[in-house]
């Protein structure tokens, strides 16, 4: 049986605020690493994930092979034009690159996938919020799900 565990890592006080829904024009360029906030999640993420993994040793199965992650890019930001105002719903792209450059330091196969909800295009997404860039940064895959081939099934 697989143990399971719940980590919560504290992230120092700061505005989160700024670009959270989407990646600043300066991302993956030294001065965005020095941003306090950008520098805090990385942080908070690792020691996150590096706790998790002493409680459940998910890196060892990671190491060398294909690893496929998923954000959750539903509303990509702020008053998108729908009848009623939207804030975004989606996982914050800082923190998704801090996961990402976690998950490197145990394989170089790593795959974005995702599937937008609330009828946005997945390709329109990844751009809005900046998420083709951390691919590009990261040179991992990139995959809108409901781009690719289905075998459909009657059940």
């Amino acid at each position: 049986m697989t143990k399971s565990a719940v980590i919560i890592t504290k992230a120092e006080e700061c505005n989160y605020q700024t670009d959270y829904v989407t990646l600043p024009k300066n991302y993956g360029k030294p001065d965005y690493y020095k941003i306090r906030e950008v520098a805090n999640i990385i942080k908070a993420v690792h020691k996150n994930l590096s706790d998790l993994d002493k409680e459940v040793k998910f890196t060892e199965k990671m190491k060398g092979k294909k690893v496929l992650i998923k954000p959750n890019l539903v509303a990509p930001y702020y008053k998108m034009g729908y009848k009623d105002e939207q804030y975004p719903e989606s996982t914050d792209p800082r923190v998704f690159d801090a996961v990402i450059s976690f998950v490197k330091k145990y394989t170089d196969n790593i795959v974005i996938v995702e599937s937008s909800g609330r009828g946005m295009p997945t390709s329109a997404s990844f751009i809005i919020a900046g998420y083709d860039r951390i691919a590009k940064h990261h040179n991992t895959g990139l995959i809108a799900l409901e781009e690719q081939p289905v075998d459909r099934y009657m059940l």
